[in-house]
């Protein structure tokens, strides 16, 4: 069976299964009210939106224990009340005065835009064009301009395990902190150039991970240079206070290609790139360095795999978090045909437990989770002039790798999605076309309707239109994109 075909091009987006134009999804029909929205997704106002889920009515007060009397604004839902807030004040995802009725908020069907509502379609919310959140589908949020790199490419953007957002732009080294208001605007709290710190050590290349270390946030920044490897620690504790450690330096005999990925596993963090053997038989393998912990006086552990090969590997990895086990893809490991090595390890080891052959891709490009589960993969097919295609797979608990969807992306000319964010009910892909930026959210990849939900091309931030969009973040129904030349960060509905 041939696999789905989504075409794309920079005046309209089309799939096979399902369509959509550049135009903005259909107006919600908003049941029992005539209260609705219009308007297209590009020229949508840039609108706040709010970072508190509106409270259902369970939880608009406790429930009165026996022998007290029952009192409008004691913040108890007592009998004969349909909510309690203590203030009762009728306000947006509140209570009205009386204790009687709910007040205005997300799914009352009812659009309130004291409320940042651009929609809403009451039960339907979710399944039309108006998402959970009563946004129009696609429709720009908020933005905030840089400091971002000078290059179209290398700006990372990753949140700790506490909330806080960090984008971490290579040229130059910038490391920036930005906050999320109430209303949804964003502000940045604190940005700092980071190469300072590393005093003169191996410039950092474009790997980026947020781990977590005894309660306190930390940034682990990778890097490599000629044949050392090194892993710099940002101690990010207090908003606008940076420090470095120590970094952890590995030097080998080999000469070094670079550092392809950087992931956490459990309390663990691997180190993933790839080298060269150098001299006239010269072939090219990879390389992992695995940190038990964040402590600079742990041991790290490192194994090197060479293939039989020419070309780069460039070697991507995926932490599954149903199994826990690490899936691998590499590509060009073959001197008779490009294909994909694929390989599944045990988190603890990093045992190899499965190993497979994809000859009809070539390389890995990007992995990202699915909303429904398994992961999906952005990889160059070997044929004619390279399609690329979107792959699935899922983990079995034995570790075996299992694909189950392929969907080609026909991209034509000068176009390439380098980055993808996992959303609730979509997957953002972003990257450029012909010099453009564009970004590209897409719902059930691999089911039986493989839908694009939106698209945005020339994303800008003031008067600045990026040539590129680089990663993507997904928090709280949003998805916030990073633009590179100096742009900034803009904000989408899911």
């Amino acid at each position: 069976m041939q696999p789905a075909t989504i075409f794309l091009s920079t005046a309209f987006f089309t799939m096979a299964m399902a369509c959509s134009t550049d135009e903005a999804p259909a107006s919600p029909v908003t049941p029992g009210s005539s209260s609705g929205t219009t308007g297209d997704v590009e020229s949508t106002t840039l609108e706040a939106e709010t970072t508190t889920a509106p409270p259902s009515p369970d939880s608009s007060g406790t429930t009165d224990e026996p022998g007290t009397t029952p009192t409008c604004g004691d913040a108890v839902v007592s009998e004969g009340e349909a909510c309690d807030d203590g203030t009762n004040d009728g306000r947006y995802g509140g209570c009205e005065p009386g204790c009687g009725a709910l007040g205005p908020r997300c799914g009352d069907g009812i659009v309130d835009p004291e409320g940042y509502e651009t929609c809403d379609a009451g039960e339907a919310n979710g399944t039309v064009a108006c998402n959970r959140w009563c946004k129009i589908s696609g429709s720009r949020l908020a933005e905030l301009e840089g400091p971002l790199s000078y290059t179209s490419e290398s700006h990372l953007i990753v949140r700790t395990d506490s909330g806080r957002i960090f984008v971490v732009a290579m040229s130059p080294r910038t490391l920036w902190e930005f906050t999320i208001h109430e209303d949804g605007s964003l502000e940045t709290v604190s940005k700092l150039n980071f190469q300072q710190l590393l005093d003169g050590n191996v410039l950092p290349s474009s790997v980026v991970s947020f781990v977590s270390a005894d309660g306190d946030d930390a940034l682990a920044i990778a890097g490599s240079k000629s044949n050392m490897h090194e892993l710099y620690v940002f101690d990010v504790g207090a908003p606008g206070e940076f420090s470095v450690g120590a970094p952890w330096q590995f030097l080998t005999d080999v000469p070094n290609d670079g550092t392809t990925d950087l992931l956490s596993v459990g309390a663990s963090h691997w180190l993933i790139g790839d080298a060269h053997s150098g001299g006239p038989n010269d072939v090219q393998g990879r390389w992992i360095h695995r940190f038990p912990s964040l402590d600079i006086l742990s041991p790290a552990t490192s194994s090197m795999i060479w293939y039989g090969s020419s070309e780069r590997p460039r070697p991507r990895g995926f932490v599954d978090p149903e199994t826990g086990y690490v899936a691998m893809f590499q590509g060009r490991v073959g001197f008779v045909a490009d294909h994909m090595r694929l390989s599944v390890h045990e988190p603890t080891s990093a045992e190899e437990v499965f190993f497979d052959f994809d000859f009809e891709h070539e390389a890995p490009v990007v992995i990202c989770a699915r909303p429904e589960g398994g992961m999906l993969v952005l990889a160059r097919t070997t044929v004619g002039a390279g399609q690329t295609v979107a792959l699935g797979y899922q983990v079995d608990p034995d570790g075996s790798l299992v694909g189950d969807g392929e969907v080609v992306l026909d991209l034509g000319a000068g176009m390439y999605l380098e980055h993808c964010a996992t959303g609730r009910d979509s997957i953002l892909l972003t990257g450029q076309v012909d010099g453009r930026s564009i970004a590209v959210a897409v719902e059930d990849v691999f089911g039986p309707q493989p839908t694009i939900a939106w698209q945005h091309v020339d994303l800008s931030v003031g008067l600045r239109v990026a040539e590129t969009a680089g990663e993507a973040l997904y928090h709280d129904g949003r998805y916030f994109v990073t633009l590179g030349y100096q742009a900034g960060v803009v904000v989408f509905a899911e």
